[in-house]
């Protein structure tokens, strides 16, 4: 499944990479913000995916604007 989350930073993104071990992803600047947004493919199913953020310091951005790609609007879900 194809997924989007928004990041603080690159190397926040990179840190996540790096625990699920995703080997096809993008990363790109946000269009009006200074984060940066990572698109990417993965069998993990997104509570997974959440769970696996929640292991990393200050990852909250990550974890509450992750969404399948096809719905993404980086809006933050602040009940995360």
């Amino acid at each position: 499944m194809q997924y989007k989350l928004r990041a603080e930073s690159r190397s926040d993104a990179m840190s996540f990479i790096e625990v699920t071990s995703i080997e096809e992803w993008s990363i790109s600047s946000h269009p009006i913000i200074p984060d940066v947004e990572l698109n990417f493919k993965t069998a993990l199913i997104q509570e997974d995916l959440i769970a696996a953020l929640k292991t990393l310091s200050d990852s909250h951005v990550m974890y509450q604007t992750l969404q399948p790609a096809k719905v993404y609007t980086g809006e933050r879900n602040y009940d995360l």
